[in-house]
């Protein structure tokens, strides 16, 4: 427990660095501020990547509403980056669909989860895998059984 508190102090302190704003006091509007401007790839790519970690280790410890805003700002920045169809933006999509779901926002938990699989079909049927999108419609099938 003191090496997770250890964490999200650590990675909480380096996000803010990274970009510039208070985490703590992270919403919707905040995130929608933060600008890349002049910042290398390198560190975007990590600031994006501390966001969806942090938030993990922030939904793990009952800060849902923080750790689903970093999941929105991660995967908005990552799709920015790679579309909406990569496989990277699949994980976060989940992600932030089963942390939803943890909250009881099923509404918007399917809605994140409906708008992905098109695209993932997409990218998974030129590779011919379809076990992904089972995996998928697996946890969609749980969210509308709730």
């Amino acid at each position: 427990d003191k090496i997770r508190s250890w964490l999200i102090e650590a990675g909480t302190a380096r996000l803010a660095g990274l970009l510039g704003i208070d985490v703590d006091a992270l919403g919707p509007d905040l995130l929608e501020s933060v600008d890349f401007g002049g910042k290398a790839e390198a560190e975007i790519d990590e600031a994006i990547e501390f966001a969806f970690q942090l938030g993990g280790l922030l939904g793990d410890n009952g800060k849902l509403e923080t750790a689903a805003n970093l999941y929105r700002f991660a995967l908005k920045h990552r799709q920015q980056k790679l579309g909406t169809e990569h496989p990277d933006c699949w994980q976060m999509v989940r992600a932030l669909s089963f942390l939803l779901s943890k909250t009881g926002d099923f509404a918007e938990a399917e809605d994140i989860l409906r708008k992905a699989i098109p695209g993932l079909e997409r990218f998974l049927s030129g590779q011919g895998k379809r076990a992904a999108t089972q995996e998928h419609d697996t946890h969609l099938t749980m969210l509308l059984d709730m």
